[in-house]
């Protein structure tokens, strides 16, 4: 490494950022499957990519009976 000039970069270490010892109501976070093919039901997830430049945004707006891809949105 230092034949190359290389300097090694630490990595941040995990924390855990949620709370769970509360008396809340805790969402099953499941989405209901009673999907019915008569009307269009759609679903969408978010999610960044670390580029060079910063942080790239990209959401999937999916067709959830057909399971395709309707349209994405990146900024």
């Amino acid at each position: 490494m230092r034949k190359e000039n290389l300097i090694p970069r630490a990595r941040r270490k995990f924390k855990v950022i949620n709370n769970s010892n509360h008396n809340l109501n805790i969402s099953s976070g499941l989405v209901k499957r009673d999907i019915n093919p008569l009307k269009p039901t759609w679903g969408f997830e978010l999610t960044y990519i670390r580029t060079k430049n910063g942080l790239l945004y990209l959401c999937v707006i999916l067709d959830l009976f057909s399971g395709k891809i309707v349209g994405l949105v990146h900024g």
